[in-house]
């Protein structure tokens, strides 16, 4: 097992984008002119840097190379957590060559290393510290964190200043050894070729799968749809309206002319950063003769109807416009209305926070699914409400599904890394079908009724059996269609912020 701690060397600036878009990436994985140079700037695309303690003076240099201002930083990587295809070099090789080999948890300390490229990204989760230089900013960075990643900090932000001195090496640290050694490494170096990820729609997809899991608190429907998706396990019969969207996130060729039109509005509106520029390319595309033949006349009807809404010309309410929406298309065929009320929300209601909190009695807990998964999508990890994003254990695990998402993407590099945990599931761990026993769970639905303001009854149904000479046993059976119904009118039509999952989770814990 190595001895040896490895970093990752960057500043606070682009440690600010690592954990806004959740994942450790490449200089390729910042938007246009938010990289600040860092160790990455001369490493081949697509890897990730990473220094012994022996070996940081020189990354930290250049992580300061843009403003002397700058604040330097280091991730120490937890190597147990990965296994990988690398590259390492020793200051012995050119510069840019490289030697490859492979990291099952741990790096061979019998030949040290002055440098390893990773293939990029990694999820937060195979971070052990963040180390800053100071406790000023230490504190800074711990705020955000925590804001962020719904967890306390604790000591996985903290302060070192001697890491950022730049120990002199020991002669001879960085030797293989033997001359022949050096000589047969030397003859095995090669250069490192690049790698094309595409950050977007890992983005995409993690912004849609945050946002499917706000959903499971909708009920049994959404908590399924939502193991399926991240399962990449979506039954196309079963689930025939949810399964077109979701091809946007696979390898292969849109099948349907849904899925081909799903694909078309996702990449049209994520090219944008502008709402009304967003709006106004949707417009044109829904005009395009390049649209799927099927969808042509429709998408030229529901053109006009929101360039009504863009123009203010349409004098009806938005839970008219729905309405009139959902009757029209369904009258074709069942589930056509699907992406047009998508659509319309998209022009409706620019937010993701305020679509989630948009109640139109006609709109099923499938629709909502959908709306969580297009808004997701479009808008990516990045722009995920705080109040989602700082669920217990959530974005952990969307960033280590984000990163798995990429590297299944791009078989050129294998890496892989364990599952963090899963946030909790309301339906498959609080409200269990079947029959529990009334002592297990009483405390906490008796606390849930408390907390949501309703009686324990509507959503609890407590049965006595009696046995001659044995104690009287009680069972509880939760009644889910009532469960769901109440919490869609808690949480949505009744709602003026997002549903908070923390009180339940801190509760169901305690509790049970």
């Amino acid at each position: 097992m190595s001895a040896t701690a490895w970093f990752i060397v960057t500043n606070t600036e682009n440690l600010e984008f690592f954990l806004n878009c959740g994942l450790i990436v490449d200089k390729n994985g910042f938007p246009k002119s938010a990289y600040v140079n860092d160790a990455m700037c001369d490493t081949p695309d697509g890897y990730l840097p990473c220094y012994p303690q022996s070996n940081l003076l020189g990354a930290l240099q250049v992580a300061k190379s843009e403003d002397e201002n700058l604040s330097e930083c280091l991730l120490e990587l937890d190597i147990k957590q990965i296994t990988a295809s690398a590259f390492y070099r020793t200051e012995e090789l050119e510069k840019g060559a490289y030697h490859p080999f492979n990291i099952e948890g741990n790096i061979d300390d019998s030949q040290t290393f002055s440098e390893v490229l990773l293939p990029a990204p990694l999820p937060l989760s195979c971070i052990k510290n963040i180390i800053l230089k100071d406790v000023g900013t230490k504190k800074s960075i711990a705020i955000k964190y925590e804001c962020a990643y719904g967890s306390n900090s604790g000591k996985f932000v903290t302060n070192k200043a001697a890491l950022f001195k730049g120990p002199k090496r020991a002669e001879g640290n960085l030797a293989l050894g033997a001359e022949s050694e050096l000589t047969a490494t030397k003859s095995l170096s090669e250069q490192v070729p690049n790698r094309k990820l595409n950050y977007n729609k890992a983005f995409s997809y993690g912004g849609a799968l945050i946002l499917l899991y706000y959903q499971t608190k909708n009920g049994r429907q959404s908590s399924q749809t939502f193991h399926d998706f991240a399962a990449n396990n979506i039954d196309s019969e079963k689930q025939k309206n949810i399964a077109p969207l979701l091809e946007f996130f696979g390898k292969n060729d849109n099948s349907s002319e849904t899925a081909q039109l799903y694909s078309q509005i996702i990449r049209c509106i994520s090219d944008q950063t502008n709402v009304d520029e967003a709006r106004y390319d949707i417009l044109q595309l829904l005009k395009d003769e390049h649209l799927p033949a099927g969808y042509a006349r429709d998408c030229a009807g529901i053109a006009n109807s929101l360039t009504g809404l863009v123009e203010r010309t349409l004098t009806d309410d938005s839970d008219t416009i729905f309405e009139k929406t959902i009757k029209h298309y369904e009258a074709k065929e069942p589930g056509r209305s699907k992406i047009f009320i998508l659509l319309t929300m998209f022009f409706v209601r620019d937010h993701s926070e305020t679509m989630l909190k948009y109640y139109h009695n006609r709109f099923t807990e499938e629709d909502y699914c959908l709306l969580a998964l297009f808004f997701g999508a479009v808008n990516g990890f990045i722009n995920v409400p705080s109040a989602i994003r700082g669920i217990q254990d959530l974005s952990t695990w969307v960033s280590f599904k984000m990163a798995e998402y990429m590297h299944e993407q791009d078989k050129s590099n294998v890496i892989s890394f364990p599952e963090p945990s899963r946030p909790l599931m309301l339906y498959d761990k609080c409200f269990k079908s079947g029959n529990t026993n009334y002592y297990e769970k009483r405390d906490f639905y008796m606390w849930f009724s408390r907390h949501m303001d309703v009686s324990i009854d509507e959503f609890v149904n407590w049965t006595t059996m009696v046995k001659p000479r044995a104690e009287p046993k009680i069972t509880a059976e939760i009644i889910f269609d009532s469960l769901e119904k109440f919490m869609s009118i808690k949480t949505i039509s009744n709602a003026s912020e997002l549903f908070n999952f923390n009180p339940i989770i801190d509760a169901f814990k305690k509790k049970s």
